[in-house]
């Protein structure tokens, strides 16, 4: 949520889609590297000390990112604010519109599949198996990751080009379904 401020403070209107989708992608890719050599990690370092050193990381995080981080350009002014008639309307118009509810309703549930495959159920049931370590399980979500990566390069470039976003928002539920 806070990107999405700084970006939409930040960058031309056109360009918040396409940043979205490539800070997702970081993201993920930084994700998918950590998470194919955490097996290996976690067999030297026990977990009480990678969780600290994880949330050690993270406050150092916050604490750089407040301290340098601006939440506009200096040279900008207050845009103007939006009434509560303006939300109202738009938030009708985002629930009428029905194409945003299938994208939305099979993308979400896709993404909890996935997520709950990843950060849930994956891990335990791989590990039952006796022919993978914790290492090679680590892999395996990490290649699923890697697919993700990919995908958010896709929706940048395709939400970039608006001639053909309403053939994404159309597609991708299909495409979610037969995944």
């Amino acid at each position: 949520v806070s990107l999405a401020f700084i970006v939409a403070n930040w960058m031309p209107a056109r360009w918040f889609a396409p940043m979205i989708s490539l800070a997702e992608m970081l993201g993920i890719l930084g994700v998918t590297l950590v998470e194919y050599h955490l097996g290996d990690y976690l067999d030297i370092v026990r977990w009480r000390d990678y969780f600290m050193g994880l949330s050690y990381a993270s406050f150092g995080l916050a604490l750089v990112t407040v301290l340098i981080l601006r939440d506009r350009p200096a040279s900008s002014q207050q845009g103007p604010s939006l009434t509560v008639a303006d939300l109202w309307s738009q938030l009708v118009a985002i629930v009428r519109n029905k194409v945003l509810w299938i994208n939305g309703i099979y993308s979400g549930v896709i993404f909890a599949i996935l997520t709950g495959f990843v950060a849930g159920d994956g891990p335990t049931l791989l590990m039952t198996m006796d022919h993978l370590s914790r290492t090679d399980v680590a892999r395996i979500h990490s290649y699923v990751m890697a697919g993700m990566v990919i995908g958010c390069v896709v929706v940048a470039y395709i939400t970039h080009h608006e001639q053909y976003l309403s053939f994404a928002m159309k597609i991708t539920p299909l495409v979610a379904a037969i995944a």
